[in-house]
Order: C-alpha cells, then sequence, then structure tokens
C-alpha cells in the first residue's frame, strides 16, 4: 500500500477525490448568500451582454474589485448556464488548482512524502472550504497568490532546471491574482521576495531575470485594463453612478481589539496546517537544516523562507490596521508546503531529519497516528455541511425573489401589462442581496424586465404604464417613496412585503389610475 500510495500518480487521483468530495458535493444547492450575488451577476451579465472589459450589475457599471471573478463566471455559465453551481464551480477548480499546485511544489522540495503531506494540508484545512464552496473571489484569489508566491520560492531560492517552468507558473499566478483582487493581493508574493533575500542574507535574489518574467507581464496587463477601463468610464454617460471601492475602506474599519489579535486569529484559522509555522525556528532547526559546511540545506532554505514570508504578510495588515482574518487568507497558501517540510523532516532518514524533542512534538501535532486528521477532518467537513453551510444557504434571497415575480406578474396581469416591458428601480435592496432581484428580472419571461440599480430618490422619469420599486426597510436601511413621483395622474399600490435574513423589502408599484 505505501508503495502505491507514492507513486505520483496515485497520489494526484487521492487528492483529486478529495477536492472533487470537499469541494464539490451539493455545490449548486442553494440560492446565492452573503456577496455571492455581487460576483456572480455580473458575471452573468457580462455573457448576456457582450461586454467584457467593465462588468455591470443591473446596468450600473461595478468596479469594486476587477473583473477576473466575473471573467471566470461568465466562461463557465457559457458551458453550463447562469446557475449557482456555475458560479460556484469556478471557486471549487480554482480551490482544487490551488491542491495541484501545493502538491506539486511540496513534491518538488520535499520529496514524495512531503508533497502529499502538503497536498493533503491545504485540502483538509477548514478554512478553506467555504471559499471553495461560494462564489466569492477568496478561491481564485488564493490560486493566483499560490502559484505566484511558491513559484518565487522556488526561482529565488532553489533555482535549478525547473525555474524556467516556475516562472511561467508564476506569471499566470500573479495574472490570476492581479485581475481577483488588484493590488491587494502583492502583499504576499512581495513577502516572499523580502524573505528570500533574509535567508540568503542578500539582496541578490532580487536581480534574477525570471522573477522579472513573473511580474512584468501581469503588472503589464493588469495596468493596460486598468487604463481602458478608465477611459471607457471617462466616456461613460449613463445616469447610474459607477460603483467603485478605495482599498483605503478597509483600513481602520475594524475595532482596535479586533486589529490587535489579528496574528493570532489568523494562525488559529489555519490550524491544523499552522501548526508547521513552528518549526523552522530554533537552534535546533538551524542545525538540521545546516550543512558540515555550514550552508543551508535547500529544504531549510525554503521552509525559512515561507516562514517569514507568513510572518512579513501577517505583520504588513496588522501595520495597514486590518482587522479581519479574512484578508490573511492569501498568507495561508504558505503554511501548506510547509506542512510537507515538517512530515519529510519526521520520515527522512538522512540530513534534515527532525532532532531533539522534535519528533515528539510532530507526533503529537498529528494525533500520535499518521492519517489521524484526516479522520477527524472529514468528520468535521460533515459537521460543517450540515451545521454551517446548510443554515446560511437558508439566508438566501432566492425564494423571496422568486415571490416578488409571482406578484408582479399577477400585477401585470391584472391591470394588462403582461406584454409590456417591466421597469423596477432598486438600491438598497440590491446593495444587501442581489440574487433577489436577479431571481425577479428572471422570473418574469412573458415580457422584457429592466432591473435598473439606482439611488431612490433620483428616479423622476416614470413610463407611461408605471414602474415597480423594491425598497428595503430594515435596520440598516430605510428608503422611502422616491420624492416627486407620481403627480396627480399616478397613485401608489403596495403589493407586497417580505422579510428574509436580517432584510425587509416592500415591493410597490407606481403607475396611472386605472
Amino acid at each position: 500500500m505505501t508503495r502505491v500510495l507514492a507513486r505520483p500518480a496515485i497520489q494526484l487521483v487521492v487528492l483529486l477525490g478529495l477536492c472533487a468530495v470537499l469541494y464539490g458535493f451539493g455545490l449548486g444547492s442553494g440560492g446565492f448568500i452573503d456577496t455571492e450575488g455581487h460576483r456572480a451577476v455580473p458575471g452573468f451579465e457580462m455573457l448576456e451582454s457582450g461586454n467584457w472589459l467593465v462588468p455591470h450589475m443591473f446596468e450600473r457599471p461595478y468596479l469594486r474589485k476587477p473583473p477576473g471573478m466575473p471573467w471566470a463566471i461568465a466562461s463557465v455559465a457559457a458551458l453550463l448556464g447562469t446557475t449557482e453551481f456555475a458560479a460556484r464551480l469556478v471557486s471549487a477548480l480554482a480551490a482544487t488548482g490551488s491542491v495541484v499546485a501545493v502538491w506539486w511544489f511540496g513534491r518538488t522540495w520535499f520529496g514524495r512524502w512531503g508533497g502529499l503531506a502538503a497536498g493533503l494540508s491545504q485540502v483538509l484545512t477548514p478554512w478553506f472550504w467555504p471559499i471553495a464552496r461560494h462564489a466569492e473571489i477568496e478561491a481564485l484569489n488564493q490560486f493566483g497568490t499560490q502559484l505566484a508566491a511558491l513559484s518565487l520560492v522556488h526561482v529565488m531560492v532553489l533555482g535549478g532546471r525547473r525555474a524556467r517552468t516556475c516562472a511561467l507558473l508564476g506569471a499566470i499566478g500573479m495574472l490570476v491574482m492581479l485581475f481577483a483582487k488588484g493590488p491587494a493581493g502583492l502583499a504576499v508574493p512581495g513577502a516572499v521576495m523580502v524573505a528570500a533575500c533574509l535567508v540568503h542574507r542578500s539582496i541578490g535574489p532580487l536581480w534574477c531575470t525570471r522573477v522579472a518574467l513573473i511580474w512584468l507581464p501581469a503588472l503589464g496587463l493588469f495596468a493596460w485594463w486598468t487604463v481602458s477601463a478608465g477611459a471607457w468610464l471617462d466616456g461613460y454617460s449613463g445616469e447610474a453612478t459607477p460603483v467603485l471601492q478605495s482599498p483605503g475602506s478597509f483600513m481602520w474599519a475594524d475595532p482596535i481589539a479586533e486589529i490587535g489579535v489579528l496574528p493570532a486569529v489568523a494562525f488559529l484559522s489555519a490550524l491544523p496546517g499552522s501548526l508547521a509555522l513552528l518549526f523552522p525556528w530554533g537552534p535546533d532547526a538551524r542545525r538540521e537544516g545546516t550543512s558540515r559546511g555550514g550552508r543551508k540545506r535547500p529544504g531549510y532554505s525554503v521552509a525559512l523562507t515561507l516562514g517569514w514570508a507568513w510572518v512579513l504578510s501577517i505583520a504588513l495588515w496588522w501595520g495597514l490596521g486590518i482587522g479581519n482574518p479574512r484578508y490573511t487568507l492569501p498568507a495561508a497558501v504558505l503554511v501548506a508546503p510547509l506542512a510537507g517540510w515538517v512530515i519529510r523532516g519526521l520520515t527522512t532518514r538522512g540530513p534534515g531529519r527532525l532532532s531533539g524533542k522534535r519528533p515528539g512534538i510532530a507526533e503529537l501535532m498529528l494525533l500520535r497516528a499518521r492519517w489521524a486528521w484526516v479522520v477527524v477532518l472529514s468528520g468535521v467537513w460533515i459537521g460543517y455541511l450540515v451545521w454551517v453551510e446548510q443554515p446560511r444557504r437558508e439566508t438566501s434571497g432566492r425564494d423571496i425573489g422568486i415571490e416578488f415575480a409571482s406578484t408582479i406578474a399577477s400585477h401585470n396581469s391584472i391591470r394588462n401589462l403582461s406584454k409590456n416591458p417591466t421597469l423596477l428601480f432598486a438600491d438598497g435592496a440590491i446593495e444587501a442581496r442581489p440574487e433577489v432581484l436577479w431571481a425577479i428580472e428572471n422570473g418574469l419571461p412573458e415580457a422584457p424586465t429592466r432591473v435598473v440599480w439606482t439611488a431612490i430618490n433620483g428616479v423622476k422619469d416614470i413610463p407611461e404604464s408605471g414602474a415597480y420599486f423594491l425598497l428595503r426597510d430594515d435596520t440598516s436601511g430605510h428608503e422611502p417613496r422616491p420624492i416627486g413621483v407620481p403627480d396627480g395622474s399616478f397613485r401608489w399600490s403596495s403589493l407586497q412585503s417580505s422579510e428574509f435574513h436580517k432584510y425587509l423589502c416592500h415591493l410597490e408599484f407606481t403607475g396611472p389610475t386605472p
């Protein structure tokens, strides 16, 4: 069994099988939740409109994030349809790509068992499950960050015959990372470069040609898109204000107490793999990682670079006033390879073997059995599905949107408006849960339906046949009927009020008096 499992093809099959189960099971069940709709709807609209340069959501330019996730969702939806499964599959595939990448690098650096341990650590980390099973940008960003960061480690620390392949992988990863989350993702690759210089005690690694090949093409393409999108916005003549977001809006936005404990929370969130971060330090680690000639062994240099890069990344976010540990997820891509290094030190009989009390500590962290974490975390995954994911997916606004669509269809029928275009204005409801409006738009197939995202108080031009409004009215937002509408010939009708999760929305109609 051990010989069979040592084969690369068998290891890859095992890891892909785990990814298929952990990331793919029940992927399409339940409507969009949280900010999934903010990622999926622009992708669906991109596919329908053909405008792949600037994402839109309900006729409003939507540039809170770069277009990487909408591009990916639109591409998958072109094959599988505009469904929850198609949107979430992007994240599942990206997370699977991360597992394959960390396995390949781990096997290259730490041997067959180190590679398998690194892959298992990645796929079994509970913190990664939600991002792999939801249509959010984190899994795609993590995949790009992982390729870029681990490629930089190999090129700057080891070089050798695989450096050219790593430079190509790193360039792809940098491109994916930038278009997934923009410059915010540069912290981890930047920390890797600083860490490599610290380990080498020289800035020499910075001048490697392959380092430039990883950075420059991606930065050039991202700069081209930024300029092109900016030119498009300069010529934009629509009434809806483009939705933008400054990276500075995340800095010092959390309570000081949350910012203060960020490093500890980031470490705990990445358990159990983050336990490997304890091993590259101290006199025993230096003795194990140093040859008789006083030179660092390649595996130890890699491990030390990964450890320092994690510390530097967290320190940077900490210094910038970040309190939400979710923003430290990109640094967690450095943890899984370290787990491979620890397992390599525990299983090898040659140079680099763990010494002193370190083998006992490692065995204790492995729960005294090599496969114990696999069994334990499999149970944790089942618990996650039942007690975390399923209740969260029940907070989706999709079913409420279907009910609103039915109400609008009935109202159109009563007023003989079924063949007229349906116009619906919304603002706060879209900001809260765009899947509600997506369900309304797709639930009215008889006549063309326009959902317009605009400030409610700015709505003044109502067509002669009338228009619908979805007004949000809860503790986080209250939207009254727009001023100036209707005039003397129009009247308001309250059609439906529905509450879901923590939101309350009123469906209103204003049109000519029958």
